[in-house]
């Protein structure tokens, strides 16, 4: 938790300073701007220097934290028709000197409405427009911004809500958000109350046009700063389905102690995210089709075979198709070839060797997908797609109730044969049955007894994540604080083997050859993924909940990328069971060849005529099992005889 990050008694004075020292009126100039233009316009240092600040000595006291200067509102009316010029702006001290992006993602978060008591019951964030930065040996070090107003989700803009009164105005500011480009923006906690009253000379009541009467008062804001980090879980199987999986994506974060017990349970978390699909993401440990992939990345090669110099091709989603083979989807694949698809995949523009694993054990982390996406040199939209999937939205603003907001794994449809379904049934629960899920859970060091794979089905976080998580819920609790998984998004996982093949001749002048292929050396060498990606993720408020009474705490939090990593392929169910099997009697003819290397060490010499051995037995073997026929024989003939005379005896009769 953390209050204000300056002094109240430093920024009252020198926001009392800046607003009187700017009196509205004289920013109406001959050009014609209007004033709030005009104002836009000055530069950030005169302004500073105009209100009496000491630059040199401002900097010798404030030379390491980013902060901010001053909050000001300007040309504020007591006429609602005479608004036209309302803003609100910022100046902020960047001791960093790293350019903030003109163009940015820069925000400040304030709150937007309030409830019976006066309290703030919901934030949003606000983006920023850099008015004018300092240069020279100042360069960077000083910003002037405006905050671009909007319709909130509350039903009006800041300007609507300040209108509705005209004896006090009131600002509660959480954080601000600067963004430093390379996809780093960082947050700064602001902390603070501010409440105006008066006008600035220009804009009062009649009569009241030269004198300006604007005040600010400044009171501390309590604000909580998280830390926060991200995890994803794959089930293992969806359904019956070895392609789609249900993925959980989930943030965590540790709240103080503190803070629970003075206002309740964790009750609901606000958040705001874009969500993007990735487009295809092949992975392969196959050098020379990698090498063939990377100057086509990005490049639109048509539908069917417009290349006949492209040496490479691959089909995804395989089936029985009698004499051909057929596929789901195929680049680069000719139907002369034998070889039939639903659909032609045209372009691909994300590629990833498996660094010489093995491909289907290769894991691609989420730091090599953030690197590649953030240093791709073409359009984004090549990418990340905006089909997000049924029921979800590319821009995200969500406050999430931890009683009202389980959600139930999706089952998405079945794409493995009747024999797979069939293994499923028998030997394997139904994954895709889990049901009210809960979105906000706290979670302690008792959660992390059992092994990697338990601990991860039970928490529903990432395998290979558990044992940072488990050192950063001990090293929590150790700080009096509690860790809580937030399970914002269940999306589908696709991952799939990529048939790759390679051709044997191209097609000269026009006319084709008898055009072959072969897959020699490049069957499981590639797979292909495709996930939804959570960038800009922002927590912006939480609500705690002590007995029905609730209190809403604004947090200071940078944004990140939320984008989970990818896994290899799962396994068909039936191959899984025969390649099981296979590997039971390999393992049972070994232990019989070590038997049989036992037994002829201590045997020696005699297992040498082993096979004379065996006849011998053969022989007395079959011997001892003719001894009853040769009784019967022997029987038979010595009853032959006395048979004989009795026939003769009973014919004469």
């Amino acid at each position: 938790m953390q209050k204000s990050i300056f002094s109240t008694l430093v920024i009252s004075v020198i926001i009392i300073i800046l607003l009187l020292a700017f009196p509205v009126s004289v920013f109406a100039s001959e050009t014609g701007d209007l004033p709030y233009e005009k104002f836009e316009k000055t530069y950030v240092l005169d302004d500073l220097k105009s209100a009496g600040m000491d630059i040199d000595e401002y900097i010798s006291r404030h030379n390491d934290d980013i902060n901010l200067i001053s909050f000001q509102e300007f040309a504020y009316s007591y006429y609602s028709s005479n608004m036209s010029d309302f803003g609100l702006y910022v100046y902020i001290y960047n001791p960093s000197g790293k350019a903030i992006l003109t163009e940015s993602k820069s925000s400040i978060t304030i709150a937007v409405s309030y409830d019976a008591d006066g309290k703030p019951n919901d934030y949003e964030k606000f983006n920023l427009v850099v008015c004018s930065r300092s240069t020279g040996e100042y360069s960077n070090l000083f910003y002037k911004f405006r905050i671009v107003d909007h319709i909130s989700n509350a039903g009006s803009s800041i300007k609507q809500r300040v209108s509705k009164t005209s004896s006090e105005r009131r600002y509660d500011v959480s954080e601000f958000e600067l963004d430093f480009g390379n996809n780093n923006i960082e947050a700064y906690g602001v902390g603070g109350t501010f409440k105006f009253s008066g006008y600035a000379a220009g804009y009062g009541k009649d009569g009241e046009t030269d004198t300006s009467t604007l005040i600010c008062d400044v009171t501390d804001l309590i604000t909580i700063e998280l830390d926060v980090n991200q995890t994803s879980y794959i089930q293992e199987t969806n359904n019956s389905s070895i392609k789609h999986h249900n993925q959980v994506t989930t943030a965590y974060f540790a709240v103080p102690n503190s803070i629970l017990e003075e206002y309740g349970k964790l009750q609901k978390i606000k958040a705001t995210w874009n969500e993007y699909r990735t487009t295809p993401i092949i992975v392969t440990d196959n050098t020379d089709f990698y090498n063939f992939l990377l100057p086509l990345l990005g490049v639109d090669i048509g539908a069917g075979h417009t290349d006949c110099s492209l040496d490479y091709c691959f089909g995804i989603g395989r089936r029985a198709g009698g004499q051909y083979l057929l596929f789901d989807k195929a680049y680069n694949m000719q139907w002369q070839s034998g070889q039939e698809y639903d659909e032609s995949i045209t372009k691909i523009s994300w590629l990833f060797d498996s660094e010489g694993s093995d491909v289907f054990d290769y894991t691609l982390p989420s730091d090599r997908i953030s690197e590649y996406l953030y240093n791709y040199d073409g359009n984004q939209s090549d990418l990340l797609s905006e089909n997000v999937g049924d029921g979800r939205s590319v821009y995200n603003l969500v406050d999430f109730d931890a009683d009202k907001d389980a959600f139930d794994f999706t089952e998405y449809e079945s794409d493995v044969n009747g024999l797979g379904q069939l293994w499923d049934y028998i030997f394997k629960d139904n994954p895709a049955i889990l049901q009210d899920v809960a979105p906000i859970v706290p979670i302690s060091s008792k959660e992390f007894s059992g092994t990697a794979e338990s601990i991860s089905e039970r928490l529903l976080i990432g395998k290979d994540d558990v044992s940072a998580i488990k050192n950063y819920v001990a090293n929590a609790e150790s700080n009096g604080q509690t860790v809580f998984l937030f399970r914002f998004a269940c999306t589908d996982y696709y991952s799939e083997e990529v048939n790759v093949y390679k051709y044997d001749n191209h097609w000269a002048d026009g006319v084709p050859f008898n055009h072959t292929f072969n897959n020699m050396g490049l069957m499981d060498c590639a797979y292909v993924a495709q996930e939804n990606v959570f960038l800009k993720f922002d927590i912006i408020q939480l609500t705690f909940n002590a007995d029905g009474v609730y209190t809403v705490i604004p947090v200071v939090a940078s944004p990140i990328d939320i984008i989970p990593s990818v896994t290899p392929p799962a396994e068909d169910p039936i191959s899984e069971g025969l390649d099981k099997a296979k590997d039971f009697f390999e393992a049972l003819w070994e232990k019989l060849q070590e038997l049989w290397n036992k037994l002829t060490a201590a045997l020696g010499p005699f297992i040498e005529n082993w096979w004379k051995y065996v006849l011998l037995s053969l022989a007395v073997l079959a011997g001892f099992c003719s001894i009853p026929y040769i009784i019967r024989f022997i029987i038979w003939l010595i009853k032959l005889p006395f048979e004989a005379i009795e026939k003769s005896y009973k014919k004469k009769r």
